[in-house]
């Protein structure tokens, strides 16, 4: 038996998912009984991971548990092998003959009676950051439609200093999340209240405020990517300032329904938003 094989049609959809948590050059593939885990983490401090279920395989098989390391762009130039319709239907074959590798990639493209095998040398998976994100109900966090941050995304851009995440407690007089973003001396603060229409879900149960900050290289690059293709998107940031943003995905012909997750560190020094006042706070609302 082959150590790892798997033979999926969805080629666009692992494709498109790869291209979402591609925020550094490496990428941790495990195999898991549940399917396929691919982990992206930049400098210990953003970490994206995505799931290719084993409902989208047409065959799956693995001898144990197991992951390595592989660089990501190549893996993503060969997935992308005759990308577009005009080549017809096709099948993505995985595989590891042995434990440690290499990496096997077989496309078949039917009605060309096309077969490209090419394999990608592994290395050993390197120790990753452990976020502490399981219980929500220690966490406080907030769920609503991903295109409320449209608008945020106009105003982050490379140039800016840090965003800023702000939730207040339930027993507050208007809990709500504030996003503050640092830029050109100014702070642009956006507010959705918890009582708004477009508030899935909302919990902070901490007796004061919980904000933290976050580097924008990553927060600006993951908004980029993920807000134009998903419905929801959850916000969690526990006691530790450690942030999850995950990404309810929409479900089309590229990407079957599923999440993206992105865990951030907050910035070393952090320093909560109100200890110095800013020149300039222009408020700003991102309800639909």
């Amino acid at each position: 038996m082959t150590f790892f094989k798997a033979i999926t049609s969805r080629k666009r959809n692992l494709l498109a998912i790869l291209r979402l948590i591609q925020i550094h050059s490496n990428v941790i593939i495990s195999f898991q009984s549940h399917g396929m885990v691919f982990t992206v983490e930049d400098a210990k401090y953003c970490q994206a991971i995505a799931n290719f279920e084993k409902a989208q395989f047409l065959s799956y098989e693995f001898k144990e548990e197991y992951k390595f390391l592989l660089e990501l762009n190549k893996l993503i130039e060969l997935v992308s092998l005759f990308e577009g319709n005009r080549y017809g239907s096709y099948v993505l074959e995985l595989a590891m003959e042995e434990k440690g590798g290499p990496f096997l990639l077989k496309l078949d493209v039917v009605e060309k009676d096309i077969s490209t095998t090419c394999s990608l040398g592994v290395y050993p998976a390197q120790e990753t950051v452990g976020f502490n994100m399981t219980c929500e109900k220690e966490n406080s966090y907030i769920v609503f439609p991903a295109k409320c941050l449209r608008r945020v995304l106009q105003d982050i851009e490379e140039t800016a200093d840090y965003l800023e995440m702000t939730l207040y407690p339930n027993s507050a007089p208007n809990p709500q999340l504030k996003i503050a973003v640092k830029k050109m001396g100014e702070y642009l603060v956006y507010n959705l209240p918890q009582k708004s229409e477009s508030v899935r879900s909302y919990n902070c149960s901490e007796k004061s405020i919980v904000s933290h900050q976050y580097s924008i290289k990553y927060i600006r690059k993951v908004l980029l990517h993920c807000v134009p293709i998903s419905d929801d998107v959850e916000i969690v940031i526990n006691s530790e300032g450690q942030m999850l943003l995950r990404f309810m995905l929409h479900e089309n012909e590229n990407i079957a329904e599923q999440s993206v997750d992105f865990y951030c560190l907050p910035k070393v020094e952090d320093i909560v938003m109100g200890t110095a006042s800013p020149p300039l706070v222009l408020d700003k609302s991102i309800i639909y």
